[in-house]
């Protein structure tokens, strides 16, 4: 199983790279920094990750999270998404527009819990 993590903040990047980074030898995670919409489509393509962990906003004042997950329901990805924020006030939204969850993105115990339920439920 494959994860990425994309979100603007290398201290957000760093705090998971250290908590997450080598927990299980079964489970590649990829941490990648990106502060706009192109950026952050070319390292999904590029490490095509089973669960993708995406920070809302990859700019000061975007929304790209919003377009990346709606380019990739378009498209009839299967990868399994999780959005990532400081302002928990999207999550509905993201609920609701596209059946994806939410995650405060310094819960690392909830990420953890969040990587462990898709790693069983993919008998892994």
């Amino acid at each position: 199983m494959k994860i990425l993590f994309i979100d603007d903040q290398k201290d957000i990047l760093k705090l998971l790279k250290d908590a997450l980074g080598n927990r299980r030898d079964d489970i590649g995670m990829a941490f990648r920094e990106s502060h706009e919409y192109l950026d952050a489509m070319m390292a999904i393509r590029a490490e095509n990750p089973d669960i993708l962990f995406l920070d809302h906003s990859l700019s000061k004042d975007g929304d790209e999270g919003f377009e990346i997950i709606a380019g990739l329901k378009k498209s009839g990805s299967l990868m399994r998404i999780v959005s990532t924020t400081s302002d928990g006030s999207v999550a509905e939204v993201y609920r609701t527009l596209f059946g994806v969850n939410h995650v405060e993105k310094s819960d690392v115990k909830k990420i953890e819990k969040i990587i462990a339920a898709f790693a069983a439920a993919s008998g892994r």
